[in-house]
């Protein structure tokens, strides 16, 4: 009987595999559709303001969607800046605080890691750790967009006022965002970001190398899991690693796990 089990277990692991990466597939095809049905940003006061960002802001580009609420980057060689369609109207401040946020994904190659993080999470699907570490790199992110909004002389008040009002157009509208495309203010976690944002005693700009760090350890922890997946103990023990567990939550800070005071729907929590 036990026998019979453990070779259930690749099947099972299997069909969790596919339809963990199936969803991130589906995602990466809703990004691509937002952007083919977008229009390119043609906005002189948005141009010449990421024409001031050099290099980075030449790989970049802008296209405007009525099917987006919240500022969001999709791509990681060639990236778009999707923008809202009233975009246009905003106030400099506010274009300068998106640009900053979103430029500093792009700077960062946060997209392609994202992107790592999930597929790895895909194959440790099974891990609840895999789960929890990939969602601990995706805050470390913004608070790192959010600190290079910060260190550019971004007023702390106003821009914590930005994210709760990006994150409350989102969950009015019921908008499903991308997991593959870092998006500005994902309703799950702005309570955290915008209480870190004024909180002054927090550290800016420290270099998050943890964040890294702990995405390199995932996906080796998943290749591991690939290669060890095989009938009796060799399978049992890839799912023990408590070590993994405590190794992420020092590395990566935890969001708490709060929203926003919003009336949010399910499937709102990215």
């Amino acid at each position: 009987g036990g026998t019979h089990w453990w070779g259930v277990i690749p099947g099972v692991w299997l069909a969790g595999f596919l339809l963990v990466a199936g969803r991130l597939g589906v995602s990466w095809i809703r990004a691509r559709r937002l952007v083919r049905n977008g229009t390119p940003q043609r906005d002189a006061a948005w141009l010449d303001e990421l024409r001031g960002f050099g290099t980075l802001g030449e790989r970049v580009t802008l296209v405007s969607s009525d099917e987006v609420r919240c500022p969001m980057v999709f791509g990681v060689w060639r990236p778009v800046l999707l923008l809202p369609k009233d975009a246009t109207e905003w106030e400099p401040q506010r274009r300068r605080q998106v640009l900053v946020h979103e430029l500093s994904h792009v700077g960062r190659s946060d997209a392609l890691f994202l992107a790592l993080a999930r597929l790895a999470v895909a194959v440790h699907w099974i891990n609840p750790e895999a789960w929890m570490a990939a969602r601990r790199l995706r805050f470390a992110d913004e608070q790192v967009a959010d600190d290079a909004v910060l260190a550019q002389g971004g007023d702390p008040a106003e821009y914590a006022g930005l994210l709760a009002r990006v994150a409350r157009r989102v969950v009015e509208r019921s908008e499903d965002l991308p997991a593959v495309a870092p998006s500005m203010a994902g309703p799950s976690t702005v309570r955290s970001r915008v209480q870190r944002v004024l909180d002054a005693s927090q550290k800016r700009g420290a270099p998050r190398r943890g964040t890294r760090l702990a995405l390199c350890l995932l996906i080796g922890t998943a290749v591991l899991m690939v290669g060890g997946l095989k009938v009796g103990s060799q399978a049992q023990e890839v799912h023990g690693d408590t070590s993994f567990a405590q190794l992420t939550a020092e590395l990566i800070p935890h969001p708490e796990d709060s929203q926003l005071d919003v009336d949010a729907k399910p499937g709102q929590q990215r």
